[in-house]
């Protein structure tokens, strides 16, 4: 007759499989404001070693179950952003770089030590530089507006003056500020195709 606020299919069974098999039975589950908890039923030994019944412990893992969704998610962004070949880069909502992959730091010739969780700014100074660019690309982070096709042009130390187009995008979620997907193509050879014909 126990009323739990955690969301269990059926408590009656859990606590018959315990006392049957004498074994525990545990299982994550959360309760109504979505909060993790991980539920043990356990036969009850008394000692005279007589099994009298069943205890019933619910721990609080919210923390850890977060904590692993983030590692979680973090690796799946990853492995997407490394996956393809274009330059790709995921901004938080200070535009601060997350993660970016191979492509973006052959593009802008530098290393994951001097992007990786600092501003998009410092990944290639000269490039950014732009306060319009800047500021659209902060609104775009902050989830004010998007980018679609923005192109720029820009000097890249020894590659020279290069035609770059910008997509950006919110990867929404649903208990965090949003992170934003950066997508840089270079088209400087495809532009100047176009002038030759």
């Amino acid at each position: 007759h126990i009323k739990f606020s955690l969301v269990v299919d059926d408590i009656g069974s859990a606590i018959d499989t315990a006392l049957t098999t004498l074994q525990p039975w545990k299982q994550q589950v959360t309760d109504r404001d979505g909060r993790w908890w991980l539920l043990r039923v356990q036969p009850f030994r008394t000692a005279d070693d007589r099994i009298d019944g069943a205890t019933i412990v619910a721990v609080d893992i919210d923390p850890i179950r977060r904590r692993e969704e983030l590692i979680e998610e973090r690796d799946y962004a990853r492995a997407i952003v490394q996956t393809v070949r274009e330059p790709l880069a995921v901004l938080d909502d200070e535009c601060r770089v997350s993660v970016a992959n191979e492509a973006f730091y052959a593009l802008f010739g530098t290393a994951t030590e001097y992007v990786q969780g600092r501003p998009l700014w410092d990944s290639a100074p000269g490039v950014w530089a732009d306060r319009n660019l800047r500021a659209r690309l902060l609104a775009t982070c902050r989830g004010v507006e998007f980018i679609t096709n923005l192109e720029i042009e820009v000097t890249l130390g020894d590659q020279g003056r290069r035609t770059l187009v910008l997509n950006a995008r919110p990867i929404v979620r649903s208990d965090r500020p949003a992170l934003l997907l950066l997508g840089i193509e270079d088209v400087t050879n495809a532009r100047a195709a176009e002038g030759l014909r």
